[in-house]
């Protein structure tokens, strides 16, 4: 069991690698259909998750908010219990810096999220719903430091 979830774990991050550079970029054209692909995957395997997973499922989400903002919460909305159990989550899972040495990335991440979601405009209301949902569970998420 654990080593298919381990497999199926290195197959998803290893699209996630190959697809982020090229296919990310403004000037694609099927940029949507390809971040569609990749939500629909983290959408079956977050149904499954569980552990050490669902910690890296809740930073892929983050990674998502990178990429491609408006299409990711377009899908949290559309989909309201991942995006309660990401909200939920969130502590002590998103903002994890393992060691000191790493707690400037980590920062830098959790300022880079929240400027996103300040400079994402929509006139979708249900978008900017989940976005200040979003933004204001980041902001109360303290960064946390294992060693």
């Amino acid at each position: 069991m654990l080593k298919s979830k381990v497999i199926y774990l290195i197959f998803f991050i290893c699209m996630l690698q190959f697809f982020s550079v090229p296919i990310f970029s403004k000037e694609s054209q099927d940029c949507n259909k390809k971040i569609e692909f990749i939500l629909v995957y983290v959408e079956q395997t977050w149904e499954r998750r569980d552990g050490w997973i669902g910690e890296i499922f809740n930073d892929v989400v983050v990674e998502l908010l990178f990429m491609s903002p408006k299409e990711t919460l377009q899908w949290l909305t559309e989909k309201p219990k991942i995006l309660k159990d990401f909200l939920e989550d969130m502590d002590g899972r998103v903002f994890v810096a393992v060691g000191v040495e790493e707690l400037e990335k980590i920062i830098k991440k959790k300022k880079n999220v929240i400027s996103i979601l300040e400079n994402f405009k929509t006139k979708k209301p249900e978008l900017n719903e989940v976005r200040n949902k979003i933004l204001k569970r980041v902001k109360e998420t303290q960064i946390r430091i294992m060693n």
